[in-house]
Order: structure tokens, then C-alpha cells, then sequence
């Protein structure tokens, strides 16, 4: 009675190590990368490879394990972007045009990919929910939404996204309630909010670049119009002398506080939530005192003193 007790206990427990069955994890490690399987598992990377080496399973290359991600298959709301016409998607596709990316591997075939740092994995994950992805795929560096689907693909091509985009970029024709949202999108995707704070002192920076002049142009001219952001004629530019990378800037925290109400005032979308938090740090400097600002850069231009109002 005992013995089969014990015997009963040690199944139990077999059961739940389920990265100790070989045929398991052979089959787990085909379709998914050594991260992603310890995270389900609740265990460290290192217990996996562990085992993996244990079974004399080949491991993969970074490289090997991105085409594994790429040719998985999943279920995605194909129609998702057939029209702009939320906050979320107008969000998400200023994001995409930011960082995501088309492939065209045979005539007629289109794949889009969203990939992040893995710090921004949250991201990519209300990205997949929103779509209805599915599992992202995640390593030490990356967190990776690999959508081989030829009809999603080219409903995000109808607004203007394209392989091989950069310098490419097409600002959208969508509903002009919207407009902000994707220029918000395009931000946490290609822009910064940076500040550095001493005693008595605050830098501050906010930027967007764009290797299509136009492009930053059309978001310019917006943030004049619609948030009365009082750009000079450098605020636009090449990124560095012989760069073929434009940035939009500016360094005065009034700029920014406009800026800041422009993008969060009654925000309907998710965000990067913190570029938000350093907008607020900077703002609490405009409202409670003036300070000598500076640009944040490597030259740190000083651009004179904000004064309080």
C-alpha cells in the first residue's frame, strides 16, 4: 500500500516537470524558442537548455530560431486593418509604420512583423490580443509578432505602409479625429522624451526622426495647427551632417506641455506608458518653477529661459 503510494507520488510529480519528457519538449522546442517554453513552464531559460542538451535535442541559432517563428501559422483578424477607424488602430498603425516591417518572399506573398526590444514586451502582447495573434514569440532581445498572412498584409499596405519603407513613409488619409493618435503611435515607435534634472537645472528634449522628409513635414505642420506648437525653422533637420535621417525637435518645455496635451488629454488608446511619465516629470518643472533649459544633445545648446506663467 505504501509502495504504491510512493510510486502514485512520484508520477504526480513527473507529470508536472512536463520539460523532463523528451517527446515533449522535442515537440514544444519545434515551434517555439527555449525562452518561450520556460516561461510557460514557470523556469529559467538555463533549466531548459539543461534539458534539452540532456536529451541530445540540436539546439538553434538566433537566426535558425527566427525562421522557425516566421513559418508558424496563427489565427489573426485578417480584416483587423481593412479601415482606420478606432483610436487603437490608428495607434497601432503609426507604430507599425515606426517599427514594423513588410516582407515580400514570393510574388504574390506578404508577411508583416512587429518586432520589440524585449523591455517593450507588454507591447507586442496588447498588439497580438488586439489582432487576435495569439503567443508572441520571445528571446533575451527580442518579443517578436510574425504575421504570415497575405490578406492582413496588404490591408496595412492599402494605408501605406510598403516593404522596404524607410524613407518611404506615407502618412495615411484617415479620419482627422484620428490623426493624433497615429502620430502618437509613430512616437513610441520613432521618438523620445528626455530629460536630465540637477538642482537647479532642467534639459529637455522631445524628438521624432524620419528618414522621409515629408513625412515629418505633415506631422509638423499638425502639431502647429492642432496643439499651437511653436516650432522654429531648425526644428526640422538632419539628424547629423550627412545623415540621411530627419529629426523634429523641440526644447522648450512650453512646447512640450502642448505637446503632452495634445497626445494624453482624454488618451483612448493604449500607450508606452513611460513616455507618458517622463511628459509629467518634465511638466511638473513648467508648472512649479523656471528653469534655464537646454537642449539635450550632445552639444547641449542653450536655447534662453522659460518663463513662468
Amino acid at each position: 500500500m505504501v509502495g504504491n503510494k510512493l510510486l502514485k507520488g512520484i508520477g504526480a510529480n513527473t507529470m508536472e516537470k512536463k520539460w523532463q519528457n523528451k517527446e515533449w519538449l522535442e515537440e514544444k522546442y519545434s515551434k517555439y524558442g527555449s525562452t518561450t517554453i520556460a516561461r510557460e513552464c514557470g523556469i529559467d531559460d538555463s533549466t531548459i537548455i539543461y534539458w534539452l542538451k540532456k536529451f541530445k535535442i540540436p539546439t538553434r541559432s538566433r537566426s535558425e530560431s527566427l525562421r522557425i517563428t516566421q513559418n508558424r501559422i496563427h489565427n489573426v483578424d485578417v480584416d483587423y486593418f481593412s479601415e482606420i477607424n478606432t483610436p487603437q488602430k490608428a495607434y497601432w498603425l503609426g507604430f507599425i509604420v515606426a517599427d514594423g516591417s513588410i516582407r515580400n518572399p514570393s510574388k504574390d506573398v506578404y508577411y508583416a512583423d512587429f518586432e520589440l526590444s524585449v523591455k517593450d514586451e507588454e507591447t507586442v502582447r496588447q498588439f497580438a490580443n488586439d489582432i487576435k495573434y495569439g503567443e508572441i514569440l520571445i528571446d533575451h532581445y527580442r518579443a517578436r509578432c510574425n504575421v504570415n498572412n497575405t490578406v492582413f498584409t496588404k490591408n496595412l499596405m492599402n494605408h501605406g505602409v510598403c516593404t522596404n519603407k524607410t524613407g518611404r513613409e506615407v502618412f495615411p488619409k484617415i479620419d482627422k479625429k484620428l490623426v493624433r493618435y497615429f502620430i502618437l503611435g509613430y512616437f513610441d515607435g520613432d521618438g523620445s522624451i528626455m530629460y536630465y534634472e540637477r538642482e537647479t537645472k532642467v534639459r529637455s528634449r522631445f524628438h521624432i526622426v524620419c528618414a522621409n522628409r515629408n513625412f515629418l513635414e505633415k506631422i509638423k505642420s499638425i502639431l502647429e495647427n492642432e496643439a499651437n506648437v511653436a516650432f522654429t525653422k531648425s526644428s526640422l533637420h538632419k539628424k547629423y551632417v550627412g545623415s540621411d535621417v530627419y529629426e523634429l525637435e523641440t526644447a522648450t518645455l512650453p512646447n512640450i506641455a502642448k505637446i503632452n496635451d495634445y497626445f494624453y488629454t482624454d488618451c483612448e488608446c493604449y500607450h508606452l506608458q513611460r513616455k507618458e511619465e517622463k511628459f509629467k516629470k518634465l511638466i511638473s518643472h513648467y508648472i512649479t518653477m523656471p528653469r534655464l533649459i537646454k537642449r539635450y544633445s550632445p552639444n547641449c545648446l542653450e536655447i534662453g529661459r522659460v518663463k513662468q506663467k
